[in-house]
């Protein structure tokens, strides 16, 4: 509690600056606008702002469901023949140092400027965080405990759901938060180079237009909208795994 009142005073300590500073900044004024601005801007075309903010949305949250369920099923693949794992995952980590941004054209002209290029440039750029944070979770189980499960000839389906998949819960989790980062910063970047709509189409968009108020909102709905993503599995993770947290 005493947290949550501290942050809003820093916050209303920082838009008083901020409103004076644009006030007697022209410079200011016209990069960043004002709160005041700003706000006036959102009250007037909140409907365009809606729009973009659920289309954003939209791409991250479907993109990160789409590249965990990926995740997932690779995984449980890996778990019932363990080779495979050992295969892949150097190809995996070999995969990221590629710039993975520049594809992001690609997938534009892949499934043109809609809403399906931006789900695959999220699903590709929040699959390895969620996949490695999991095998790094299944790699952590202990050799005791491997070799109890072997002592007892453990069936693999009960190895994977009732031992490895609780144990990775926290490792998956670690995932999961740092796919929400990735899945707005991969629909923002895709938005960027091209988007019928979206806060990245605005955020791109608002400089070339001098529209600082646009460029302000945007921001904000970005930020808000991250926070909301990693605050839910946050709170998912706290229903799930009460027993580490």
């Amino acid at each position: 509690m005493k947290k949550n009142i501290i942050l809003i005073i820093f916050i209303i300590i920082f838009l008083i600056i901020w409103e004076y500073a644009a006030s007697y900044s022209s410079a200011i004024n016209y990069f960043v606008s004002s709160p005041t601005a700003s706000f006036d801007y959102a009250r007037i075309n909140y409907l365009n702002l809606l729009n973009s903010t659920i289309t954003t949305s939209l791409e991250a949250i479907l993109g990160l469901i789409i590249a965990t369920v990926f995740s997932f099923a690779i995984m449980f693949i890996c778990l019932i023949y363990p080779k495979i794992l050992k295969i892949i995952l150097p190809i995996f980590v070999t995969s990221q140092v590629l710039p993975i941004i520049t594809l992001a054209p690609f997938f534009i002209i892949l499934f043109g400027m809609g809403i399906l290029s931006k789900i695959a440039m999220v699903v590709l750029m929040c699959f390895f965080p969620v996949f490695v944070n999991f095998s790094a979770g299944v790699n952590s189980i202990s050799n005791e405990t491997k070799e109890l499960l072997y002592t007892y000839d453990a069936n693999k389906y009960f190895t994977i759901f009732k031992i490895i998949l609780p144990l990775s819960t926290p490792n998956i989790f670690t995932g999961l938060k740092l796919g929400t980062t990735m899945a707005m910063m991969g629909a923002i970047v895709v938005e960027f180079l091209g988007a019928i709509d979206g806060l990245g189409k605005n955020l791109y968009l608002a400089p070339k237009n001098s529209k600082p108020e646009l460029m302000v909102c945007s921001i904000v709905l970005t930020v808000f909208l991250g926070w909301f993503l990693f605050k839910t599995v946050e709170k998912l993770e706290k229903k799930i795994g009460k027993w580490y947290i």
